[in-house]
């Protein structure tokens, strides 16, 4: 038979969204792994999933301890970076942060990889208790999750454009 999607709510369909984009930096970035053994810098924007809660369990140690094992580099091996992490924030807070993470002033680091991770907080941010509990307030929450998300990418964007090494 037919697939009914009667019972999914306007809210559950907004929310279902997936963006991949376009993955040709990612591929140009681990060209750059297996064939030259680069050493990446990672920035990491964030809540308290990218802030992590245990020193060897959490997922950018695991995944520079991956990199450097897998695609070990010259020097002191892959670097990742997180000054735009801190636990219980939203896209709000790595738009206004940015400026820190980056400062004006530093045009000299290469960024190769940037990972953004903030689902889990921008959902309880808002002013509702059960913000997913109405569907107005639940879509209108997803809605500025994905005008702060492109906010951010127009700033890695525009950093990138001005000549700076971010891929």
């Amino acid at each position: 038979g037919q697939l009914n999607l009667d019972h999914i709510s306007m809210n559950v369909l907004r929310r279902s969204r997936s963006i991949v984009g376009n993955t040709e930096r990612l591929h140009r970035i681990l060209k750059g792994l297996v064939h030259e053994g680069k050493c990446l810098n990672i920035v990491i924007f964030g809540g308290s999933v990218s802030h992590g809660f245990s020193g060897d369990r959490n997922y950018h140690r695991q995944l520079r301890e991956w990199l450097n094992n897998k695609y070990p580099c010259d020097g002191d091996g892959h670097v990742i970076n997180k000054r735009g992490v801190k636990g219980g924030t939203g896209h709000p807070f790595a738009v206004s942060n940015f400026g820190n993470v980056f400062p004006v002033t530093d045009t000299e680091t290469r960024v190769d990889l940037v990972l953004v991770e903030f689902g889990v907080n921008d959902s309880v941010l808002s002013n509702s208790k059960f913000p997913h509990s109405k569907d107005w307030e639940g879509a209108e929450m997803m809605e500025n999750t994905l005008r702060y998300t492109e906010l951010l990418i127009r700033k890695l964007l525009r950093r990138r454009q001005k000549g700076e090494q971010l891929a």
